[in-house]
């Protein structure tokens, strides 16, 4: 009874709290349909027909640079994940008492802190240019792949591992042996969708200055040619579902 009681108690304060936050906000919703019409104006009279030659022509070295960034970023971002991610599983970690909590602190601040402001701190670091954008989206995938990763060992089971212990293993042969194999499917699957997460940020990083096509972007927006913005979000649109549509089959074949 008690447990039901609180329950819709805790229903009741949710939405007491929905709708608080709601009137606090004072969101213009009248606007809403006079800024669609002005999303319309913008998306089918400035920006189409994109500016083919500008993609031709000024393109495709940015384009180069955010492919190669996320590629690196995803790659160093699964070696450093899994090592976070033994050390951040409550069942497996090596000492409970140093490595865990430092492995799930590092978790947390990755994702916590969102990609841009990680990108406009490194910027401020390391100076613009695509070293602070890979470093950025090497954050991004451990906040994301590492935290899963770790989740997915903690539900393994543990009856291999105790056999492996019984019989003298020491901890890197239980996790090659006894762990790894059970968890791979899925950590393959997290991987490569851990790529497409990365690809998604890349092509943003630019707007802060950290390299990639969002230097364009950034240019294009403002000086006010949208025919060139059109073309460079066709892109990033096409890259982006190009890379969905891989992911999706390399998944099927591996998992």
């Amino acid at each position: 009874m008690r447990t039901s009681l609180g329950r819709y108690v805790a229903y009741l304060a949710f939405m007491v709290f929905i709708v608080y936050g709601y009137y606090h906000l004072n969101l213009p919703l009248i606007r809403i349909p006079e800024g669609l019409l002005a999303m319309g104006d913008l998306i089918f009279n400035r920006m189409l027909p994109p500016d083919v030659a500008y993609v031709s022509t000024k393109l495709p070295y940015p384009l180069i640079e955010t492919l190669s960034m996320a590629a690196v970023g995803a790659f160093i971002g699964v070696l450093l994940s899994v090592p976070l991610a033994w050390f951040a599983s409550f069942n497996l970690t090596p000492n409970r008492r140093i490595l865990y909590p430092i492995a799930r602190l590092i978790l947390v601040v990755s994702r916590s802190i969102h990609e841009i402001v990680w990108a406009m701190l490194l910027v401020s670091i390391f100076g613009f240019g695509p070293l602070p954008g890979m470093l950025t989206l090497i954050f991004v995938y451990i906040g994301f792949a590492g935290k899963l990763f770790s989740e997915n060992i903690e539900a393994i089971d543990m009856g291999t591992v105790e056999a492996m212990r019984a019989v003298g293993a020491n901890r890197v042969k239980v996790m090659c042996i006894g762990v790894i194999p059970q968890v791979m499917p899925v950590w393959v699957g997290i991987s490569i969708y851990g790529w497409d997460v990365v690809l998604r940020a890349s092509s943003i990083l630019g707007l802060v200055g950290a390299g990639g096509i969002g230097i364009q972007l950034r240019a294009s927006i403002e000086s006010l040619r949208y025919h060139r913005v059109g073309a460079i979000l066709i892109i990033i649109l096409f890259l982006v579902s190009l890379s969905e549509v891989a992911s999706d089959q390399i998944r099927k074949r591996v998992t």
